[in-house]
């Protein structure tokens, strides 16, 4: 497609050009996105409220280690602690 020839470096995900995944809250959001995902979807899956969500994505709060591992499960392992 299109986007591919304009933004070559992304390996053709637009994501990854829109959200670079330069920090945990980036990876969540890029990985929510990527797969559709609503902030309340995501929400119900971590079992948090969607304003912890909101401060995951923009890096104002880490999710603890049980929100890591539910994701893990839903996303895989994140490149950044």
């Amino acid at each position: 497609g299109h986007f591919k020839e304009a933004f070559p470096e992304t390996a053709g995900n637009p994501y990854d050009f829109l959200i670079p995944q330069t920090s945990l809250g980036r990876w969540i959001k890029n990985q929510r996105m990527r797969r559709g995902m609503k902030l309340v979807e995501l929400s119900r899956a971590l079992i948090v409220n969607i304003y912890s969500v909101i401060r995951y994505e923009s890096d104002r709060s880490k999710p603890s280690p049980a929100v890591r591992a539910r994701l893990r499960r839903l996303f895989g392992d994140a490149p950044f602690q």
